[in-house]
Order: C-alpha cells, then sequence, then structure tokens
C-alpha cells in the first residue's frame, strides 16, 4: 500500500520461495497480494493501482544450489511499456555464457 501510494517501486527478492519448510503454510508472492489488492471490492483497485513491483527469482541458489552457474529471471509488474523495453535492452546486453567453476 505504502509503495502504491508514494510512487516507490518495490522490489520482491523471492528466491527462496521453495523454501518452506512448516505443514500448512504456503508461499504468498507479492504480486498475487498486489492483484488480490486489485480485485478487492472493499478497496475498488485503488491501492494496488500505480504499483510497480520488480520479482526476482533464480535457479542457481533456490532450487539447485549450483552457486557458480547464474539463472535466474525478474518480471515487471506495473511497468510502463517504454521502461519494460529498457529494462530488456539493459538485461539483454549484459548476455554472456555461464562459466562454470
Amino acid at each position: 500500500k505504502f509503495c502504491a501510494r508514494e510512487g516507490v517501486v518495490l522490489l520482491a527478492d523471492e528466491v527462496y520461495q521453495i523454501n518452506i519448510y512448516h505443514a500448512g503454510i504456503d508461499f504468498v508472492s507479492f504480486k498475487k497480494v498486489a492483484m488480490d489488492l486489485l480485485n478487492d471490492p472493499a478497496h475498488g483497485g485503488l491501492i494496488a493501482d500505480g504499483l510497480e513491483l520488480a520479482s526476482f527469482h533464480t535457479a542457481s541458489k533456490g532450487v539447485s544450489g549450483e552457486c557458480g552457474i547464474r539463472g535466474g529471471y525478474f518480471e515487471l509488474f506495473g511497468f510502463d511499456p517504454a521502461i519494460k523495453a529498457q529494462m530488456l535492452k539493459l538485461a539483454s546486453i549484459t548476455l554472456c555464457p555461464n562459466t562454470p567453476g
């Protein structure tokens, strides 16, 4: 709510989402919370409107534990398409093969 209201980008590190070891407790992503707020008739969708969320995940730490081989992704939610295009360009210029070791 704070981020949407104040125009602050929310960065969600969701790398360790599968590492929940308590029975009956499930991982809940930041995007799900944002969508629930958008679709909540009690709030009229105003709380998450304007929210910019960048959610990060990786397969190198949270899944396989291979810290030398990097593989990850991020999702942008609520960003202007022009910003998304610039982020794609930035991510694309840093592509290179992974180096084990």
